[in-house]
C-alpha cells in the first residue's frame, strides 16, 4: 500500500507539472499575481511532498511509531519557522513565507523516509500482482478520503487564492 501511495504521488506530480506547463500563463491571470510566476512551478514539488507525507503518515501509524510522527510535526513546524525567518531576509515577504513553507514540506516526509525500516532496495521492488491485489482490496479508502481532503484542503487554501486575485502578494502574506 505503501508503494501504491508512491506511485500515485508521483504520477499527481507529473500530471501536475504537465498541467502547469500548459495552463501557465491562464493559471498566473487566473490568480491575478504575475510574480508568483516561479513559484507556480514549485506546486508539483509540494503535492509530491504533501503525498509522501500522508502516506508515511499512514504507514507509521500502522507501524504504532506515534513519537516518530510527533517529531516529524515538530520538525515540520521548526522548519517552516526557521525558514521563513531565514528566507525572508533573502528576498521580498513573499519568497521568505513561501520558501519556508516548501522546506517544512520537504523535511518532515524526508524525517519519515529515512526512519522507515525499509531499505533503499525495497522501494524499488515491485510485485505488480500483489499490488494489484491490495489496491482492489482497499479501492474505498482513497474513494471516500480523497474527496474528504480535497475539500478540507480546498477550504483551507481557497481564502488565499481569493486574496491573491484582489491584492498584492505583501497584503496576501499579511
Amino acid at each position: 500500500l505503501l508503494k501504491i501511495s508512491y506511485l500515485i504521488a508521483v504520477s499527481i506530480r507529473i500530471f501536475s507539472l504537465l498541467f502547469i506547463v500548459l495552463f501557465h500563463d491562464f493559471l498566473l491571470e487566473m490568480i491575478g499575481q504575475k510574480t508568483l510566476s516561479f513559484w507556480l512551478y514549485l506546486c508539483p514539488l509540494v503535492f509530491l511532498m504533501l503525498g509522501l507525507y500522508n502516506a508515511l503518515n499512514y504507514y507509521y501509524s500502522r507501524q504504532k511509531k506515534f513519537k516518530s510522527i510527533a517529531k516529524s510535526s515538530v520538525y515540520k513546524s521548526v522548519g517552516l519557522s526557521s525558514g521563513q525567518l531565514v528566507f525572508s531576509n533573502l528576498g521580498n515577504g513573499a519568497f521568505g513565507l513561501i520558501s519556508g513553507k516548501v522546506l517544512s514540506l520537504i523535511i518532515a516526509p524526508m524525517y519519515l523516509l529515512f526512519n522507515t525500516q525499509l531499505t533503499f532496495k525495497d522501494y524499488f521492488k515491485f510485485n505488480l500482482k500483489k499490488m494489484k491485489q491490495m489496491a482492489f482490496k482497499y479501492k474505498e479508502f482513497p474513494m471516500f478520503s480523497v474527496p474528504s481532503a480535497l475539500l478540507n484542503n480546498g477550504s483551507m487554501e481557497m481564502p488565499i487564492i481569493i486574496l491573491a486575485k484582489y491584492f498584492s502578494s505583501t497584503i496576501t502574506g499579511y
